[in-house]
């Protein structure tokens, strides 16, 4: 928004959008019959996303944020001057937002995609975002979630939320909004801006 209040949306959809993991899976399933044989053939295959998972994070430990920023602003004609005279202020926005994201990857729940695909969706979803957003929070049902996002999965979550006690998958979503207020109106959490998406959406710049 801007600072009125007033929306704003980009001219192209796609200056600032997702690339959803699970839909495209499961449109693959959907017209499975309309693919051609080697498409067919490809239809589970996700080393594609592995490898994009693992070129993000190679990306990010190379390379540091404020440089990335200033090679996407100057793609817009952002001259030096004028990039270096924005980024401290964006900086601390970025830094100062978290993103939360429901996970579950033991549980069926209520998503589309295979289990045995959830961890390596999580890993490229993670990484998408850490290039701009430092402060990710995974919000987990099973304790099984919580030490692979901890100990296991190799990435730098700001926190990892045990929700155990939801009754049911689908209000995973929910209760991670829920329990993010509480920690941030509490204090525990120190954020001026709460970014919610899902574990297995990519997200992508122009």
């Amino acid at each position: 928004t801007a600072g009125n209040g007033t929306l704003i949306q980009s001219i192209d959809m796609l200056d600032f959008s997702v690339m959803h993991l699970s839909t495209f899976e499961r449109l693959q399933r959907r017209w499975l019959d309309a693919l051609s044989p080697a498409a067919k053939a490809n239809s589970n295959n996700i080393d594609p996303i592995i490898r994009s998972a693992n070129s993000l994070a190679s990306f990010n430990s190379n390379i540091t944020r404020r440089h990335l920023a200033y090679t996407f602003f100057n793609k817009v004609q952002y001259n030096t001057s004028k990039f270096n005279s924005i980024w401290p202020k964006l900086s601390r926005k970025l830094n100062r937002t978290v993103v939360i994201m429901p996970f579950l990857g033991v549980d069926m729940g209520a998503g589309h995609s295979k289990l045995s695909y959830r961890f390596n969706y999580l890993a490229s979803c993670f990484w998408s975002f850490y290039t701009f957003y430092p402060n990710i929070v995974a919000a987990v049902k099973s304790p099984k979630d919580r030490e692979f996002a901890l100990n296991m999965s190799g990435l730098p979550f700001f926190d990892v939320l045990l929700l155990d006690y939801i009754p049911k998958s689908a209000g995973l979503p929910v209760a991670t909004v829920q329990q993010t207020k509480q920690r941030i109106a509490s204090g525990q959490w120190d954020f001026d801006y709460v970014f919610f998406t899902e574990s297995d959406q990519i997200i992508q710049f122009h």
